[in-house]
Order: C-alpha cells, then sequence, then structure tokens
C-alpha cells in the first residue's frame, strides 16, 4: 500500500470517526456552543496558540543545538512551521517530523537515525509533560471514591513518568538525563499556552465550571491523537473528550458536558489548521540552499575549519 493511499484511510477514518461520535451527540447543543465564541476570544486564543508553537519550535531548536547543529531562531521556527502544516497535510502526526529528518540530512549532513531519535526526543519531551499535567489535573479533580489511594496513585504516576522518561532516553535515543530534563522546561511553557488557549475557549463556550475536568481531558485527548490513524488527532480526540466526560459522571458525579468537550476539540483543531498556514509561505524557503539556517557562531566554526 503506497503512502497516499494510507493518507486517504486515514482522512476517511477521521471523518467516519467524527461522524460516528457526533451521531451520539446532541449536534444543536454543539453548534450552539460553538456560536458562542466572540472574534476577540478566537483571535487571543489564536495567539496563544502562536505563541504555544514558537516555544515548541524552541525545544526542537534546543535538541538540534544539544546534538551539535546550532540552528539560528528563525529558521528554527520556520522549520516547525512547515513540519506542523505537513503533520496536517500527511496525517498521522508523523509526516512533519519525517520531512525534517529528511531536511537535517539535507543541509546539515545529519545521520538518518541520528534525525530520528532527535525527533522522537522531542515528541518525548511533550508527552512527558502532557502527561504529568494529566495526572495533576487529575490529583485535583473529584475522583471514584472506590478507587482507594488515587491522590497517592497519582503521585505515583507522576514519578514513574518522569523516571521513564529519563531512563528510556538514554537508553534507547541517547540523549542525557540533563538534555531531557531541560527540555522539560520548552514543553511545560508550551504546554502551559495550550492550557491558557483551552481556558480561553472554555470561558467563551462554556458554564464557568469544571475547568480542571476539561484540562484532564485535553491532556488525555493530546495523548490518544499520537496514535497515527487520524489528520491531526481528528475524530480521536472527540472521543476522548465525549467518553471521557462520561466517566466523570458516572463515576465522579461530575456533570463534565460531552457536546462541550467536542466544541472545544473541534476550536482547537481549527485553530491549530490555522496557525500551521504559515508553513505554506516557507515550504519551499527551508529547502532552499541559499537559506541561512545555522547560528553564525557555528558558520564561524565550520569557516575556520
Amino acid at each position: 500500500m503506497t503512502s497516499r493511499s494510507k493518507s486517504i484511510i486515514k482522512y476517511i477514518f477521521a471523518a467516519i470517526l467524527l461522524a460516528a461520535i457526533l451521531y451520539h451527540t446532541n449536534i444543536h447543543k454543539i453548534s450552539a456552543y460553538l456560536g458562542y465564541v466572540s472574534p476577540a476570544s478566537l483571535a487571543v486564543a489564536l495567539l496563544l496558540v502562536t505563541c504555544a508553537q514558537i516555544a515548541a519550535a524552541m525545544r526542537m531548536r534546543y535538541f538540534f543545538r544539544a546534538s551539535g547543529y546550532h540552528l539560528n531562531a528563525k529558521f528554527a521556527i520556520m522549520l516547525f512551521y512547515v513540519g506542523a502544516f505537513y503533520n496536517f497535510l500527511l496525517p498521522g502526526g508523523i509526516g512533519g517530523d519525517a520531512y525534517k529528518v529528511m531536511l537535517a540530512r539535507k543541509r546539515l549532513d545529519m545521520p538518518t537515525m541520528k534525525g530520528i531519535k532527535l525527533m522522537v526526543a522531542d515528541r518525548a519531551s511533550g508527552l512527558c509533560v502532557v502527561m504529568m499535567m494529566m495526572f495533576a489535573a487529575l490529583f485535583y479533580a473529584p475522583l471514584p471514591a472506590f478507587i482507594p489511594y488515587a491522590k497517592a496513585l497519582l503521585a505515583a504516576g507522576t514519578a514513574i513518568t518522569l523516571f521513564c522518561y529519563l531512563f528510556l532516553s538514554r537508553i534507547l535515543l541517547g540523549q542525557s538525563a540533563k538534555t531531557m530534563f531541560i527540555s522539560l522546561h520548552y514543553s511545560l511553557y508550551s504546554q502551559s499556552l495550550w492550557v491558557a488557549t483551552l481556558g480561553v475557549l472554555w470561558h467563551a463556550l462554556g458554564t464557568g465550571k469544571h475547568f480542571i475536568e476539561y484540562v484532564a481531558l485535553y491532556c488525555a485527548a493530546s495523548i490518544t491523537a499520537l496514535i497515527p490513524v487520524s489528520v491531526g488527532g481528528l475524530g480521536v480526540k472527540e472521543s476522548t473528550y465525549y467518553y471521557g466526560a462520561m466517566l466523570f459522571r458516572n463515576y465522579s458525579g461530575t456533570p463534565v458536558d460531552g457536546e462541550l468537550g467536542i466544541a472545544l476539540s473541534l476550536c482547537i483543531f481549527a485553530l491549530s489548521f490555522i496557525a500551521s498556514l504559515p508553513g505554506i509561505l516557507w515550504l519551499h524557503k527551508v529547502g532552499s540552499t541559499q537559506m541561512h539556517l545555522l547560528h553564525p557562531a557555528q558558520d564561524g566554526e565550520q569557516a575556520a575549519a
């Protein structure tokens, strides 16, 4: 099966999954929620998404620098945006990473396997922070009484997540614990901005209640969206919000609204797509040999060599 055929299948799967979820929900209620969003709220949310993407681009740049490739900030941001656009163009969320690896091999003479490990490390840093934020949100959310020591389990889960992140990154990716730990600062900045985006949309759409539960659902949806079966997590994220809200209602008694969660997810998907569009403008520029991509300090080092 060709990559094009796989992409078409994933687009179809995303459409079917989203349609199936919407079939079991109150579409009119979702539409009503979306109608509450003001242009001002969308503008603020888009600004926050842009800042979150720039923070993620700086994390990627940090990993390149830790590997001995000192990209300048402008090129790192442009490369990140092109990758973000490819993630929508090529479903599964790895098209952009594959492009970055290819470009690093072409422009920086970086070995392919090294580039792959660098991209996986970048992803792992973001995933680690998302998981810890989910545990933190659940820690402060009402939990089912029948789960003994629930808060202790969440605290242990946070510690285990951090340990596995540092240990496996060292064993499988060849990244030092110091490098991976420092990268968490960039991931924390980026994910905090995404949560702020969620907060702006939640305030515009919702009733002003149970924000911490929606943060937990956002984190869970971000994790499930990594499964490469859809485009931009479409359908997968909405399913996570819907069934996650159902779990909150059934087992903790918290009236989390699944339709509101879906409306939030659709807004974030749309904003993510809009924010990635500058990647179209920079698509050819980042691949041009005339594009200055290294920090001046390293250019000087290479000239001296």
